[in-house]
């Protein structure tokens, strides 16, 4: 057990009523004091000494001279080349539990101007599986939430949850071309997300396939680069750094590339080497140009897409709530990106007139 969780152990028994004595509270926070650094330290006197051009620890040997904090801290200490080390005093700390313990707040005041905080936080795909990105996204959110709101400000927690994008594209032509009716019966959710895995896997396929040779002649282009610049590298005296360096990042240019390459072919290998995957990438050549269209047809309202949507957001809503269930995760504001749909229009025309928006590849981009 580390100095840091014993003495968490020990002040998390005393806040909880088991003891008012303070001698009992020193007895306790003194055997993880024996081996403990300073409990704060303050490194300021390294780069005064460099602004100054004297010795850190006599710049620290000042600071000490000057620092009063004798009600709270022992005396202060240097270490190493100029580190001034802080202890809390026992006494101190033991008055600091005793108030706490019988404080609701734990002596945490509230903020004397509150302010409004909206936090936007795990914002999940609901035709996808949670991953660890949304539960890391979802755990500090809350925490940040927590602590606001237990500061005394008013918090707005928001989950902007994606459910109109082009992963149901993905799941609609997954559904009508790919579903195993039996599974999609017994187990809905793990049925979708498993077409949605085998879309996407089918559309890397075909991506993975014509970037392939690019990748490859990049690696030729670069390493070609790299031996010219090692050639030349050698023929300077004294080396040039600058020169080196350009090297050393070339040589990384080149290891992201080849890393690159070596997953475009994994995930050729993994279609290729699989014969009822490879079979169905030769019928669904197009299968990312088809995927947006049911995205497109889907915003479009197209009857058959719409209600193929409306059945799966429920089902998909049902098994991310388990996990906000789970982690006793709860928000203020919980809209998808389809309440927005029929707001769009105006906010493009809007910023259109005002020459903010412009025409791209066929999308209106800001």
């Amino acid at each position: 057990m580390n100095v840091l969780t014993e003495l968490q152990q020990r002040f998390r028994l005393a806040l909880h009523g088991l003891t008012d004595d303070p001698d009992s509270l020193l007895e306790m926070i003194r055997p993880a004091q024996e081996t403990r650094f300073g409990d704060y330290q303050a490194n300021c006197a390294m780069p005064l000494g460099k602004q100054l051009g004297r010795s850190p620890r006599d710049i620290a040997e000042q600071i000490i001279q000057q620092l009063d904090v004798a009600d709270f801290c022992n005396e202060p200490e240097i270490a190493g080349p100029g580190f001034i080390n802080l202890r809390l005093k026992d006494d101190w700390l033991v008055q600091q539990l005793i108030q706490a313990q019988h404080d609701s707040r734990l002596g945490i005041a509230e903020v004397s101007q509150p302010r409004c905080i909206v936090i936007d936080y795990s914002s999940p795909n609901v035709a996808k599986p949670m991953h660890v990105g949304h539960i890391r996204s979802t755990v500090i959110g809350d925490a940040i939430s927590g602590i606001a709101r237990f500061l005394g400000h008013r918090v707005i927690s928001d989950n902007h949850l994606g459910d109109w994008g082009t992963q149901f594209g993905m799941i609609i032509y997954g559904f009508k071309h790919f579903r195993q009716e039996d599974a999609y019966q017994a187990a809905p959710v793990p049925e979708l997300t498993r077409l949605y895995k085998q879309v996407q896997q089918l559309i890397e396929y075909h991506q993975s396939r014509q970037q392939l040779p690019l990748l490859e002649q990049q690696v030729q282009e670069l390493e070609t680069q790299r031996d010219q610049q090692q050639q030349e590298l050698e023929a300077t005296d004294p080396v040039d750094k600058k020169a080196a360096r350009r090297l050393r990042q070339l040589a990384g240019r080149i290891a992201d590339q080849r890393s690159a390459v070596l997953a475009a072919s994994a995930r050729i290998a993994a279609v290729d080497e699989d014969a009822a995957l490879a079979s169905l990438a030769g019928e669904h050549t197009e299968i990312a140009d088809q995927v947006l269209q049911e995205t497109a047809r889907l915003h479009a309202g197209d009857e058959e897409n719409c209600r193929l949507w409306e059945e799966f957001l429920p089902r998909c809503r049902e098994d991310i709530q388990r996990i906000y269930d789970r982690l006793n995760i709860q928000f203020d504001v919980e809209y998808g990106e389809s309440f927005y749909h029929d707001r769009l229009p105006a906010v493009v025309a809007g910023l259109e007139a005002a020459g903010l928006a412009r025409e791209s590849e066929g999308a209106t981009c800001v």
